[in-house]
């Protein structure tokens, strides 16, 4: 660890930040932890689209290709409609996460969360990634399961702090 680490290490740091769960804070995660399956999903379908369009035009078969045409677009919608109706089933499923304030208090090698339901803290050297977008921080402990922390309720010393933190988690892997 270097002097500067240690350093920080002693000292007592700690950002608070309290974030409030809703349905659109729900969906937004779920739509960006879920973007980067979706890109390969829909490569797969162009790809998959692209060769049997080659087929069908060497085959002089332009019916095929031309419901090919109108069928991958349909699966790429309803592919985001049954992710939609997907969030709203497991959002739908636990009430008591509508309108949940949630409270952060940040340290230098750990961060707890608490609420109503839980209380718990979170090393980060247990978070596989910590993902930002324009509204919010994501601390993911998987694939799937992280933590929302809204930007607008973040101080800019917690923000440098984040940004700090996943660089540490990207050279860590």
């Amino acid at each position: 660890m270097s002097k500067k680490a240690k350093q920080l290490e002693n000292e007592p740091i700690s950002y608070k930040a309290t974030t409030i769960y809703t349905f659109q804070e729900f969906e937004r995660f779920g739509k960006t932890i879920s973007a980067k399956r979706l890109r390969i999903c829909d490569y797969i379908v162009v790809i998959t689209y692209l060769v049997i369009a080659a087929i069908s035009f060497l085959q002089n078969n332009y019916s095929a290709l031309l419901i090919y045409l109108i069928i991958i677009p349909i699966m790429m919608i309803g592919s985001r409609i049954f992710l939609k109706l997907g969030f709203k089933r497991i959002w739908n499923s636990n009430k008591d996460a509508d309108g949940l304030e949630t409270s952060f208090t940040f340290h230098f090698s750990d961060f707890r969360q608490k609420n109503k339901l839980s209380d718990r803290t979170i090393r980060y050297s247990d978070l596989s990634e910590i993902i930002e977008t324009d509204t919010n921080f994501y601390l993911m402990l998987g694939k799937n399961q992280g933590s929302l922390l809204n930007k607008n309720d973040c101080p800019e010393e917690l923000i440098n702090f984040l940004h700090q933190k996943a660089e540490e988690i990207k050279h860590r892997k």
